[in-house]
């Protein structure tokens, strides 16, 4: 990955994309735009708007791209303590373009932001976990840095600049179709593909359980090491009437924690009702952060992320591509 840096906001974004648009002043405080090529017509904008008194919904209604588009799906997510409200459209072809599909995310708490991912819509889902990667790893200069590795990004320096660092997640191709077969290595990932679901997962990390029976139909664990104590767990739950927001509310690890935190995402037409809570120590496990996702739509499932408070923040942007790249079987 690489690390774009201004006055405004630090992103993350593939080393094998470019800068294809940097503008300051006139409608908004600045627009950087992103793409895999100068002719691409996959692209990532970034725009630091004026002060607003709208809401984020407001704005996110209010947006040109969501009024002309058709099909309005509208989720929460929040990122880095920060809460967005995201839509995704579909764009007519006219004479001079083709048909696209739009992601558009705003918020607005100290400054207003607005991130927009488009394709043309045959490439819209292969695209969107490294949309996703990069929303993650957004901060403004005022918000606290957190990277997806313990290596902090590059320093805040004034003006715009783009400094390279280590590649860590998707790398800005498609993922490759899921296909029953051991875990595929991409650029900078892996593909663990099952009998129940597919998933995308940093190329360092290993699995480290895989368990089918019991309490879950399967579970599949991933850890940086073997050792690390942060990891995330695949759980394919037995069907269940109940919702995605029940089930997070019966979380046992959920009720046992402090300080919870929800929110909502929809990734690849699913959607997900997500909790974060603090646990403490106990006199066999230390002291963690834990964030965990439901959903119910035709087979329940349930991603859990743990690590230690110190080291939570540093791989949130791991987790949340592969929940963003997470797809069920079949």
């Amino acid at each position: 990955m690489k690390v774009y840096s201004s006055q405004y906001f630090t992103i993350q974004y593939p080393a094998n994309w470019i800068i294809t648009r940097l503008t300051t002043g006139g409608s908004s405080q600045q627009r950087v735009q992103f793409r895999p090529s100068a002719t691409s017509t996959i692209f990532a904008d970034i725009t630091v708007l004026h002060n607003s008194g709208s809401t984020a919904t407001q704005l996110l209604h209010m947006d040109p791209d969501v009024k002309l588009g058709s099909g309005l799906s509208t989720s929460s997510v929040v990122y880095h303590g920060v809460p967005w409200m995201t839509g995704i459209v579909n764009l007519p072809a006219s004479d001079h373009t083709p048909g696209s599909k739009r992601e558009v995310a705003y918020t607005n708490q100290k400054t207003p932001y607005r991130l927009e991912f488009g394709t043309t819509t045959d490439k819209f889902d292969a695209y969107r976990p490294v949309f996703n990667n990069m929303f993650a790893s957004f901060q403004a200069q005022d918000m606290p840095l957190a990277t997806a590795t313990a290596t902090a990004p590059a320093t805040n320096k004034p003006g715009p600049q783009v400094t390279p660092t280590a590649t860590s997640l998707a790398q800005g191709t498609p993922p490759s179709a899921a296909t029953p077969t051991p875990p595929t290595t991409l650029a900078g990932i892996k593909v663990y593909s099952g009998q129940y679901f597919t998933i995308q997962y940093p190329a360092s990390w290993l699995i480290t359980n895989i368990t089918t029976g019991g309490t879950y139909q399967q579970t599949v664990q991933f850890r940086p090491s073997v050792t690390s104590a942060a990891f995330v767990n695949i759980n394919v739950l037995n069907t269940s009437g109940l919702s995605a927001d029940q089930l997070l509310n019966m979380d046992p690890d959920l009720k046992l924690g402090s300080g919870l935190s929800t929110s909502s995402a929809t990734y690849n037409g699913m959607l997900w009702k997500i909790g974060t809570v603090n646990q403490l120590a106990t006199l066999l496990n230390p002291a963690s952060k834990t964030e965990i996702a439901y959903t119910n739509q035709k087979n329940p499932y349930k991603i859990e992320f743990s690590a230690p408070p110190d080291t939570f923040d540093a791989n949130t942007q791991a987790f949340n591509t592969m929940l963003a790249s997470f797809k069920p079987a079949g």
